[in-house]
This record gives C-alpha cells, sequence and structure tokens, in this order.
C-alpha cells in the first residue's frame, strides 16, 4: 500500500510541474537547472564567461574557489564557489588576490574552468 501511494505522489507531483501547455512554468529555478542539466551534452558543453578574484588553489584536489561577480547568463548572483580545473597548467602562478577572467563549461553539477587569465 505504501508503494502505491509513493507513486500516485509521484505522479500527482510530476504532472503539477508542466501548464497545459507543456511548458515547465510550475517548476522552480533549482528544478529547472536540474532538468535541463540532463537535456544534451551539447547545451552543457556552452562556455560562460564570468570575473572574479580568486580565494584559494588547491593543486591536490584540482580546484580553485573564485569569488565571481554575478553572471546573468545563468542568473546566478555574486557568490563564491569551487570550479574543477584538469590542466595544472591553467592555475600556474595563480594565487588568492588575483583578479581572473574565465570561461567555463556545467558538467553535470561540476564546474569546470576552459580558461583562466590574470
Amino acid at each position: 500500500m505504501n508503494r502505491m501511494f509513493a507513486l500516485g505522489v509521484l505522479a500527482v507531483l510530476s504532472a503539477s510541474v508542466y501548464a497545459a501547455d507543456g511548458s515547465m512554468a510550475g517548476m522552480d529555478h533549482s528544478a529547472h537547472m536540474g532538468m535541463m542539466q540532463g537535456e544534451s551534452a551539447q547545451a552543457s558543453q556552452n562556455a560562460v564567461a564570468a570575473k572574479g578574484v580568486v580565494k584559494s588553489v588547491d593543486m591536490k584536489s584540482g580546484k580553485v574557489t573564485i569569488s565571481h561577480e554575478p553572471i546573468p547568463e545563468l542568473k546566478w548572483p555574486a557568490m563564491t564557489m569551487r570550479f574543477t580545473f584538469r590542466d595544472p597548467k591553467m592555475v600556474e602562478g595563480v594565487k588568492a588576490g588575483d583578479k581572473v577572467t574565465f570561461t567555463f563549461v556545467q558538467e553535470g553539477t561540476l564546474s569546470v574552468l576552459q580558461t583562466l587569465s590574470h
């Protein structure tokens, strides 16, 4: 009985996300972004440009923490977040306090740097 109830709730919640025209009018931004991440690899590979200040570089984990300005293209406010880098040469000479411009792509839940200049 619990399984049937759970399936019914899931069906109702799923149906409430879509408006009569098939759009996702009832969906909040975070849920919409989660769905968009799975839509297509090509869409997630569009590099986004941003500016910010480096807070730290973690060579061991391959992450750089950047306090970035708002990113209107993604409707993101200014915030501090970690970006993954795959090539250690990308962050050579980069240190906390450096002002940087960078591009990144979303790969699932990872924000992966494509370019970084300081």
